[in-house]
């Protein structure tokens, strides 16, 4: 079961798009850890999750900045604890296995936050973009490709 819904949507196209990606690779993480599967299969998932946060907070802070989002700052500091936060988990997933435990820990620390993330501090983002926007202060950014995301190197610290 899915856990996207139109409930997550921000109005901003590029960024709604890459929620909707992000979430759906946590859920095939979930499936992954649910199903037992091994702990390359779920190292893997887990990694791509890494490195598609990474670029999407990218896109997520220059869209800030281009709109002049007034916490730009604290937002930064929730995205980096959120990346700091994944990359233990990999980092577990390393030395032990144990999916089930990881399932149920991706489950609260990754979708959880993420989720309340976006309906919370993406929602205020957007709404600040969206009324930028209407007031004629429209910008672009570059989309994360499935290719820049291959090509983007996991930085696991130990």
């Amino acid at each position: 079961m899915s856990c996207w819904n139109d409930s997550l949507l921000i109005g901003v196209t590029v960024i709604d798009d890459q929620h909707r990606e992000l979430v759906g690779r946590l859920d095939q993480l979930l499936d992954a850890c649910n199903r037992g599967v091994g702990e390359q299969e779920v190292g893997e998932t887990l990694k791509f999750v890494v490195v598609y946060i990474k670029e999407h907070f990218k896109d997520e802070e220059e869209l800030q900045a281009l709109h002049k989002y007034p916490r730009i700052n604290e937002h930064k500091k929730l995205h980096a604890k959120f990346v700091q936060t994944a990359i233990n988990l990999l980092q577990e997933l390393k030395k032990k296995n144990q999916n089930m435990d990881l399932a149920d820990k991706v489950r609260k620390m990754l979708v959880g936050w993420l989720l309340t993330h976006i309906r919370t501090e993406d929602a205020k983002v957007g709404k600040h973009i969206n009324n930028a926007k209407a007031n004629g202060n429209v910008t672009g950014i570059n989309v994360v490709t499935q290719e820049d995301i291959d090509e983007t190197p996991v930085v696991v610290l130990r």
